[in-house]
């Protein structure tokens, strides 16, 4: 992919990602707090719904890659737009005060 290729589709990835992220956002978690998907899941941790979430997202694309044929109910287009912005949930759960230790790695060390 030459430069400007590789800079249009960046750019419309981006913008669709965000407009996703939006949309998803409002469905939900509504205004009030945006990282309320992954808390009281009845069992496992906010840090472990944050991987249950982008790993039925990261099997998706896993079976996309066995079988790019199948028919799906979603894009590998939109399954990894969707890990993306887990990703970027994510990076917001681990800024936030109070968050155990391990989740903080990426910028400090944290007993």
């Amino acid at each position: 992919m030459h430069q400007q290729a590789w800079e249009d589709h960046l750019e419309e990835f981006q913008r669709d990602q965000r407009e996703l992220l939006s949309a998803k956002g409002a469905d939900y978690s509504g205004d009030f707090d945006r990282l309320a998907n992954f808390r009281g899941t009845p069992g496992i941790s906010q840090e472990q719904a944050l991987v249950v979430h982008i790993w039925k997202q990261y099997f998706a694309v896993c079976r996309w890659a066995q079988n790019p044929k199948e028919e799906r109910t979603q894009t590998v287009r939109e399954r990894l737009m969707d890990i993306a912005n887990y990703c970027i949930l994510g990076a917001a759960l681990a800024e936030e005060p109070g968050v155990p230790g391990f989740i903080h790695c990426a910028r400090e060390v944290v007993d």
